[in-house]
């Protein structure tokens, strides 16, 4: 099985070797800064989400403690966009109406799904929350 993981490359994967024998793959790993994610993320999206879920675990992956780790050096996970980004660029969007965010990329002429991490991956990093308060002061200001 062939598995795409964006962010990380394999040479500088300490764990690559462990998980290659644990799951029997071949882990293709590239830099976050390529644009490859549109297709190679999701044409396993399945199997991606319990690579992070299996990896979560793992102190050397995240370190709850010091927010430290894999997970944090790395471009882990998607925006809502589908995009890899590091963990310091997302958010967690808590109950922002669809409204509010066409309000917003409207008014602010960009995105704000490129701020939001992918609801499928909230649950492996404590991503900083966005209430639809905050989006809501962005817009005033």
């Amino acid at each position: 099985m062939k598995i795409i993981a964006v962010g990380v490359r394999d040479k500088e994967f300490p764990l690559y070797e462990k998980l290659k024998d644990k799951y029997n793959f071949d882990l293709t790993c590239y830099p976050v800064e390529q644009d490859i994610c549109d297709e190679s993320l999701y044409e396993n999206i399945d199997y991606v989400i319990s690579l992070h879920s299996e990896l979560s675990t793992w102190a050397e992956y995240y370190n709850r403690n010091n927010h430290d780790g894999l997970c944090v050096k790395y471009g882990a996970y998607p925006n809502c966009n589908g995009k890899p980004c590091f963990t310091k660029e997302l958010k967690n969007g808590i109950e922002i109406p669809v409204e509010l965010l066409s309000l917003y990329n409207d008014v602010m002429s960009e995105d704000l799904n490129d701020r939001l991490v992918d609801a499928r991956f909230k649950s492996f990093y404590d991503f900083d929350k966005l209430t639809a308060k905050d989006v809501a002061c962005e817009i005033e200001t």
